[in-house]
């Protein structure tokens, strides 16, 4: 709902503009007209940061955009949005926002649009807006006084920018496969397993030339991070082409490039034998660097942009690459270890659920006590130390299941994981055993009598048998179990993709290391 709150503003009326559209862009940087006291006073000081190329106007659908939603986050229903802002870096500011939550308590249908339709001009007015309600309104400045800049300090340094992580947009999951030249410039997500990280590097988003003829000053923005030099001179009658660069006013955000890798459960049937699994890249920036690492499953929000493919070769190769775009998404959030709209809110569990675990589970500190497992070592035997797994994330549901099958089948577990571990196979029992055991794995020794050298627990399976036995069904059924199984055939992975692969990025032209199926798959 959009009330007044206690947002003074800056921003005009606010009545929600003529709806979203791409803001036009310029072929040549020219210098805003002078505004007149009165008309600069007026403008926020969100507005050059997140909207440095457009002159402010009160005018501007963005504007009255920004102002209807700084109204809404100041007040009292919309800051409990807000109020979860944290410092990241230094003059960096993150927001975790639901957009679910949003759209629950937000009346506001521009900005909806904006963001479906056209997200390159609907996520700079969302980062506006709380920016402004964070430092420049009473609500702010009185609710959050640990983000607020001292006045000496905003004078020399240069004002803080606040990123907003937009998480669990309903009907925005895609596939690898649907990710085509239509999408360009929607809002979409995709779920994958990480599989390259490229190191963090500065991307260039704004730089001064000065004009070697008659030293007019201009700023040229580079939205995609590529470097380049004016084409003309801005300054009327000056037809100036050689321009010096002045690189004290430079300035750059970290850019981090990942791949991620289609999951190989989300493969079509029939497909997963023939084809190897798809990829897409994705770019992070600002407080998204470093928020994934190879082999974690994540969840991707972002818009699709496309970049010129990068010239070489022969003359005719590098004019048919003139033409050539690839896809990326640049990214808005990732959430890693979780699925596609699940939250870390997660409902408490039920009332049997907590008797089952008050009278039936364990009491694994007394045990660890009695047992002496940090003394004594795992299970109480000397030098036996559990292998390096990570946990996984279990949900409250999945630990209620647990209890309920472990009532319910208690002395027969066993049985019935056998049973259901491929169950369109019948029989094999002993190799299904054997494929149970493998995915369990077993502990690692360190023994004394042996030199203290470390016996891994993990365990090999070698399924060997007659062709139709179901050996590539019961394999294939192992890896989907598994929290980082990956199935792999010998027709569509070679040596190299089994373990890494040294890449050149094509974008930064730095090297990188992209994790292979034994890679990827370690620890699941």
């Amino acid at each position: 709902m959009s009330g007044r709150g206690r947002f003074g503003g800056r921003f005009g009326r606010g009545r929600g503009g003529e709806g979203p559209s791409q803001p036009s862009q310029p072929s040549q940087p020219t210098p805003p007209p002078a505004p007149s006291p009165a008309a600069a006073s007026n403008v926020p000081p969100s507005w050059s940061i997140y909207f440095p190329e457009l002159p402010f106007s009160e005018e501007d659908r963005r504007a009255e955009l920004v102002a209807t939603l700084a109204r809404f986050f100041s007040s009292e229903i919309g800051f409990e949005l807000v109020k979860n802002v944290r410092i990241v870096a230094e003059r960096e500011v993150m927001l975790e926002l639901d957009y679910v939550a949003l759209k629950a308590r937000a009346d506001i249908p521009d900005l909806f649009a904006a963001l479906e339709m056209a997200p390159a001009e609907g996520l700079p007015c969302l980062r506006a807006a709380v920016h402004e309600v964070v430092f420049n309104s009473p609500v702010g400045r009185s609710e959050l006084p640990h983000l607020q800049i001292p006045a000496a300090a905003a004078r020399v340094a240069a004002p803080p920018r606040v990123d907003v992580h937009l998480v669990d947009v309903p009907d925005s999951l895609l596939s690898f496969g649907e990710l085509r030249s239509r999408n360009v410039g929607r809002l979409v997500s995709i779920r994958g397993t990480v599989t390259r990280v490229a190191p963090i590097k500065p991307l260039v988003k704004s730089l001064q030339f000065t004009c070697d003829k008659c030293e007019q000053v201009q700023t040229l923005w580079f939205p995609d991070g590529k470097y380049r030099e004016p084409d003309a001179c801005v300054m009327q009658g000056c037809r100036g082409k050689k321009f010096t660069a002045q690189h004290d006013t430079v300035r750059c955000v970290d850019s981090q490039r990942v791949r991620l890798q289609e999951l190989s459960a989300e493969l079509a049937a029939g497909d997963e034998d023939g084809r190897a699994p798809r990829f897409a890249d994705v770019e992070l920036e600002g407080s998204l660097c470093d928020a994934c690492e190879p082999g974690e499953i994540a969840v991707v929000l972002g818009v699709v942009e496309t970049v010129s493919v990068e010239a070489s070769g022969s003359a005719m190769q590098r004019q048919r690459d003139q033409r050539m775009y690839d896809i990326f998404i640049n990214a808005v959030s990732v959430v890693k270890g979780r699925g596609f709209g699940e939250t870390s809110a997660a409902p408490g569990l039920s009332a049997a659920a907590a008797r089952a675990f008050q009278k039936g589970l364990p009491d694994l500190a007394a045990e660890d006590a009695h047992f002496g497992v940090k003394s004594l070592g795992w299970l109480g035997v000397p030098g036996f130390d559990p292998d390096g797994l990570d946990t996984p994330d279990m949900s409250h549901s999945d630990l209620e299941f647990i209890v309920r099958f472990t009532e319910e089948c208690a002395g027969e577990q066993f049985k019935h994981l056998v049973h259901s571990l491929c169950p369109v196979i019948y029989g094999q029992e002993m190799v299904k055993a054997g494929l149970l055991l493998s995915l369990f794995g077993g502990v690692r020794k360190t023994l004394a009598a042996s030199g203290n050298v470390p016996t891994r627990g993990s365990i090999h399976t070698l399924l060997i048998g007659d062709p139709g036995l179901g050996k590539s069904q019961l394999l294939k059924a192992a890896s989907k179990l598994a929290p980082r199984g990956m199935y792999v055939s010998g027709r569509s992975v070679s040596k190299a993709g089994l373990t890494a692969t040294v890449v050149k990025d094509p974008v930064s032209g730095g090297d990188a290391v992209e994790g292979g199926a034994m890679g990827v798959s370690d620890g699941g």
